[in-house]
C-alpha cells in the first residue's frame, strides 16, 4: 500500500468521524495528496449511487483534501512551506 493509499484512507475515516477534534498530523508531501485526491474521486465514481452515505463521507474527504492543497499554496505563496 503506497502513502497515498494510506492517506485517501486516513482522509476518508477522518471523514467518516466527522468530529472537529480529528484530524491528520503526519507530514505529507504535495504529490501524495494529489495522488490521494484522485483515488478518492476513483473510488466516488465507483460507489454505487445507492450509498449515499459513503457519498458524502467521499465528499468530505475531497472537501480535506482541497483544505490541505490550499493550505500548501498559501504557505509557498507565504514564504513557509511547511509540508
Amino acid at each position: 500500500m503506497t502513502r497515498s493509499q494510506q492517506l485517501a484512507d486516513a482522509m476518508l475515516l477522518i471523514a467518516k468521524s466527522d468530529h472537529y477534534m480529528v484530524g491528520l498530523v503526519e507530514p505529507v508531501t504535495a504529490d501524495e495528496i494529489d495522488a490521494a485526491e484522485q483515488i478518492l474521486i476513483t473510488r466516488q465514481y465507483d460507489t454505487p449511487a445507492t450509498s449515499k452515505t459513503l457519498h458524502r463521507q467521499l465528499d468530505l474527504a475531497l472537501d480535506l483534501i482541497e483544505a490541505m492543497q490550499r493550505k500548501i499554496l498559501f504557505d509557498a505563496s507565504h514564504g513557509s512551506a511547511t509540508s
